[in-house]
């Protein structure tokens, strides 16, 4: 399984958490499975300039 992620992160393409107003990216991860939004905070943390990552169980806290 290690060997499928690292192959698969190797194949992104670079991704730059830039805008072109100079600031940083921000991605805000909604569901209820907690292991899922810890599955795409780790995806995203790997990834060469890293964006901040938010997460909420539901829309109601998103918006909070």
């Amino acid at each position: 399984m290690e060997r499928a992620v690292s192959e698969t992160m190797r194949r992104m393409p670079t991704f730059h958490a830039e805008t072109v107003e100079g600031r940083a990216m921000k991605i805000l991860v909604v569901d209820d499975h907690a292991l899922v939004r810890e599955g795409l905070r780790q995806v995203l943390a790997g990834l060469q300039e890293a964006p901040e990552v938010l997460d909420a169980p539901d829309c109601t806290r998103a918006f909070d």
